[in-house]
């Protein structure tokens, strides 16, 4: 329920920053009611709930889950809102309430190309495979599914390639914590939908990471993204090289600034900060 209060305090709070507490918690309630009101009426869940876009409906049983607690007659709601889904879905509808709204893109701010160094945006590697439920896309926009390309290197090196290509990329930006992911999403491709306790780890499966951030920790901390923090290991600089090798890069400018080069040989001379000496020479 904390988390809930906090999605809806987080829609809220960027426009009502002067007010105060009690007039923030009756903003947020004016809240969750327009988040309810485009699927009950006089109690009773109307048609559209079924076609409505999943972000809507995550909205709308939390707002339910929300008002439940004050409202009788939300939790009559509650109960009908959920028996239109799997156990399975009404759960996923629930993380994406709590997590799914991150705006992790923000958290991370003014974002560089990771080939060139140009200013970038964050580029989806991987689309939700027609094999899981709609309640399960929200995990395919974390972070970990995202790499920083600008547009001519997108261009280049990531549209229209195959799998093989969107897995290099996701090992050299995000190393471990990408193999993490990319279990799940494996799982996922072959119809599979793992079972765990996803309270616990919302992300993935305990087994499919380690116990911290780097490591591959799928915990609720490790939703927010720390990119300088990134554990990698030799087969994640191995498909540094191999994006290298198949898309070089020519120019010496580019060269300079490329993280991918950075992560591909971090030992290399040239990518060591130039000592007071060199700098004065």
């Amino acid at each position: 329920m904390l988390g809930l209060r906090f999605s809806l305090f987080r829609r809220v709070a960027g426009y009502l920053r002067d007010l105060a507490p009690d007039d923030l918690l009756k903003a947020m309630y004016r809240q969750a009611l327009l988040d309810l009101a485009p699927f009950v009426r006089g109690g009773e869940v109307v048609g559209d709930w079924q076609t409505a876009p999943v972000q809507c409906k995550a909205r709308a049983l939390s707002a339910a889950l929300f008002l439940a607690d004050e409202i009788p007659a939300a939790r009559r709601v509650v109960r009908r809102l959920l028996g239109s889904f799997r156990e399975d879905e009404a759960e996923e509808l629930l993380l994406f309430a709590r997590f799914g709204d991150y705006p992790w893109r923000e958290e991370i701010g003014r974002t560089v190309c990771f080939r060139c160094g140009r200013k970038a945006v964050w580029r989806s590697l991987f689309s939700p495979p027609d094999t899981i439920p709609a309640a399960y896309h929200w995990r395919y926009d974390i972070p970990e599914n995202h790499a920083p390309l600008c547009h001519v290197c997108a261009n280049y090196t990531l549209h229209g390639k195959d799998d093989d290509i969107r897995r290099l990329w996701g090992r050299a930006v995000w190393g471990v914590r990408f193999d993490a992911w990319d279990r799940l999403h494996l799982a996922f491709s072959r119809g599979k939908i793992p079972q765990w306790d996803k309270e616990a780890f919302p992300l993935w499966p305990p087994s499919y990471g380690g116990d911290t951030w780097a490591s591959g920790a799928g915990v609720l901390l490790a939703r927010y993204p720390r990119l300088h923090s990134v554990k990698r290991l030799a087969i994640h600089r191995d498909a540094a090289r191999a994006l290298l090798e198949r898309f070089r890069l020519v120019r010496h400018r580019l060269r300079e600034r490329s993280l991918l080069l950075r992560v591909a040989y971090p030992n290399s001379r040239s990518n060591r900060k130039p000592s007071a000496r060199s700098r004065h020479a």
